[in-house]
């Protein structure tokens, strides 16, 4: 992979000949690649070489102004698809949508809307129509009984509290650092040691 990036070229195993590629590759992830590296989960050379150009696209949490743009566009679409008119979203859902965090961001939407119109069978969508999925306490405690006890080293502790906070921020790391009410560059520290 280092090589078809580096220098455009391909060798197929046993053959002692490269072959000239002309593409270009387009990655995308939902974590935080700088923090996997400081882990040595993930390789500096590898980034460096597909980090020619960035775009981070921030969740749909803190893009509040494209919900009711994304759930018209999904409304138009499945309605499309369903062979029904496009409904109007109530003021009260209208209002719901704008309140709830996304935490499974556009395909959370997606499927929010793609449901509240089969339950709406086509007429206004309206608040008992949104069932958000979010996860429920019980099972996010759950989750957190299941998790592994928190060892005695301090250091240890401190790294696996660290990495729960990143799991749950979604590989953010400022998000994470505003969890545990550190600086994010207590975060890169500990995150960095061996």
């Amino acid at each position: 992979m280092l090589r078809v990036l580096e220098d455009g070229e391909v060798r197929p195993v046993g053959s002692q000949r490269a072959i000239k590629t002309d593409v270009r590759v387009v990655a995308a992830t939902n974590v935080d690649l700088q923090q996997k590296i400081a882990a040595g989960l993930f390789r500096a050379d590898l980034f460096y070489r597909l980090a020619r150009f960035q775009v981070e696209l921030p969740p749909l949490r803190q893009r509040r102004g494209d919900i009711l743009l994304l759930a018209q566009h999904f409304l138009a679409l499945f309605s499309g698809e369903m062979g029904v008119r496009i409904p109007e979203i109530s003021a009260a859902a209208r209002q719901a949508l704008q309140d709830y965090h996304f935490p499974g961001n556009i395909r959370e939407l997606k499927n929010l809307i793609e449901r509240a119109l089969i339950l709406s069978a086509g007429k206004t969508v309206e608040i008992e129509h949104l069932q958000f999925q979010s996860l429920s306490r019980s099972l996010q405690t759950d989750t957190v009984t299941r998790l592994p006890p928190l060892p005695f080293n301090l250091k240890e502790a401190e790294q696996i509290l660290m990495c729960r906070a990143l799991d749950a921020a979604a590989g953010n790391i400022t998000e994470a650092a505003r969890m545990l009410g550190v600086h994010r560059s207590k975060l890169y520290r500990v995150m960095g040691r061996d």
